[in-house]
């Protein structure tokens, strides 16, 4: 949730130690990091889950970047075969406790860092005595029993879990958080502000901020239908190449659009607002409109204050219409309810029988969760999945490749003068972002939740069905993907029955009174 500013989990330390200062110096130069920084790193206390493959790396970086405690959670024992992954570990320490090799390897690298060893498999029964000494777990295991056992005692502790998986040359990361902060976005002085998210609201379903004055963003974002609108591909003043997605979570996402072109919620609220196909208006219209009527006028000088140019104006617009939906959360699901049982240890009689099978499909010979992973179900991130690129006879859509282009073109990124965050923290991603020919017909990963509403499906809703989606994965060619692309896209092969028990599993995974009409729920009486 990189557009979330959240509170630091510790407060630093008083002073490094003049031995750690000296070994943190270049450290320290960092942007991002600084003296403040590594203070805090060096008051924090991680417990690192597995040292193994993902725990070796995990460690020694903790250990270089001087986090002051460490614990080390592993009751295996150093293997010979393995040596070519867990770098921490070396041949003279084989048949060592990992604990014992991994410790010794980190206290060599920095002395100062205490290091804490467990030589234990977590279970559900120490669970959540040994991590309550942590402020934050990193998760290396290696087995869905471990992993469960994690996320239930973070849950219960209200510890923020970053998990890694890795398959061949892929690999995935998240955090994963049951009680985080309230949260709100620093390039954006509108996020979390009342009278931004009444402003937002009304601008969202308001068709006078398009050229006709018959365009909303609601147009295309309806509510009933999952805040998409049903179509292959989205309407508005005229028609464009993309499906609409669903806007449910949409402050979980780190890029915006099937493209990633935007890098903040409210920078993707200005494309539709000036795009000559969809709301085809201008700076000085959104302005105008604004102005000319009392209650929206008087909700923006709350918010914003008074004055500003024409395109100050339409982003400060932009950053309302992002502040309410920010408010947009999909509800508690079927699924939801199944999977808490489990982390409890009971069961939930009402989950169905074919959702289950579904799941073992979704996790065991599907791999769908190395791409749809975390309580959002994706990964944020940009992959071929065999879908044509075409558009039209001589046209393509370039997808993520164009996106970068794009992104970086834009005098509305984060890179900008809009951007409210002063310290520039938040445009690190965008700063460094690589265009490489692989993104050339990459696509976002959706979220799953409420997949049932938001159908056609694919980038560019070429697929009508859930069952359809499904058997595209289980019949595409990998010849599809660019060979110098991913190679996680393999014909799944599954069988009828497993197709039918996996879209049983993944309509658990919305819920009905997520689409409805719309009833506003904030007060937009006069302001005054």
């Amino acid at each position: 949730r990189r557009d979330m500013s959240l509170p630091p989990l510790v407060e630093p330390v008083e002073a490094l130690t003049d031995a750690e200062r000296d070994r943190t110096a270049r450290h320290r130069k960092l942007f991002a990091i600084g003296d403040l920084g590594q203070r805090r790193l060096a008051a924090a206390r991680v417990g690192v889950v597995g040292a193994g493959g993902l725990g070796s790396s995990v460690i020694l970086a903790l250990a270089a970047a001087g986090v002051g405690t460490i614990g080390i959670i592993d009751d295996d024992v150093v293997d010979l075969t393995n040596l070519h992954r867990q770098i921490i570990h070396s041949v003279e320490t084989v048949g060592e406790p990992k604990t014992e090799s991994a410790a010794a390897r980190a206290r060599g690298l920095a002395p100062d860092v205490r290091v804490i060893e467990h030589p234990v498999r977590l279970t559900a029964a120490n669970a959540r005595e040994i991590l309550s000494d942590y402020d934050l777990v990193l998760d290396g295991s290696d087995t869905f029993e471990t992993r469960d056992v994690v996320d239930a005692a973070a849950a219960e502790l209200g510890l923020p879990v970053v998990w890694g998986s890795v398959l061949e040359f892929g690999s995935q990361v998240t955090v994963f958080w049951s009680e985080p902060p309230a949260g709100t976005d620093p390039g954006n002085r509108a996020s979390g502000n009342a009278d931004a998210i009444v402003l937002g609201e009304a601008l969202f379903f308001d068709p006078r901020l398009s050229r006709n004055g018959g365009v909303s963003c609601a147009t295309c974002h309806m509510p009933e239908r999952g805040w998409s609108d049903g179509r292959s591909t989205a309407t508005g003043l005229a028609a464009v190449d993309r499906n609409t997605p669903g806007l449910l979570n949409v402050r979980l996402n780190r890029w915006f659009g099937w493209d990633g072109a935007s890098d903040s919620l409210w920078h993707s609220a200005i494309r539709p607002l000036i795009d000559e196909r969809e709301m085809g208006a201008s700076p000085t219209h959104v302005a105008r409109v604004v102005r000319e009527d009392a209650a929206l006028a008087c909700r923006y000088r709350k918010a914003f204050g008074a004055g500003g140019d024409g395109e100050t104006t339409m982003v400060n617009v932009a950053k309302a219409l992002a502040a309410f939906q920010e408010t947009l959360a999909s509800s508690r699901t079927a699924f939801d309810d199944f999977r808490d049982a489990l982390a409890e240890g009971r069961d939930d009689p009402s989950y169905p029988e074919d959702a289950r099978r579904g799941l073992k499909v979704f996790v065991g010979k599907g791999n769908c969760q190395l791409c749809h992973f975390g309580p959002n179900f994706t990964n944020g991130e940009f992959h071929d999945t065999g879908i044509p690129f075409f558009v039209a006879p001589g046209r393509v859509d370039a997808g993520r490749h164009a996106g970068i282009r794009r992104l970086r073109a834009s005098p509305f990124s984060l890179l900008g003068r809009h951007n409210d965050d002063a310290s520039g923290r938040n445009a690190v991603a965008t700063r460094h972002l690589d265009l490489q020919h692989r993104n050339w017909g990459e696509f976002k990963v959706p979220t799953l939740r409420n997949l049932t509403a938001t159908a056609p499906y694919m980038h560019n809703g070429s697929l009508a069905t859930l069952e359809d989606v499904v058997r595209h994965y289980s019949e595409v060619s990998p010849d599809r993907v660019h060979s110098d692309g991913e190679n996680l896209i393999r014909a799944l092969k599954l069988s009828p029955q497993e197709v039918d028990d996996l879209v049983a599993f993944l309509r658990t995974l919305s819920a009905p009174s997520d689409n409805v009409p719309y009833k506003g729920r904030f007060d937009s009486r006069s302001c005054e």
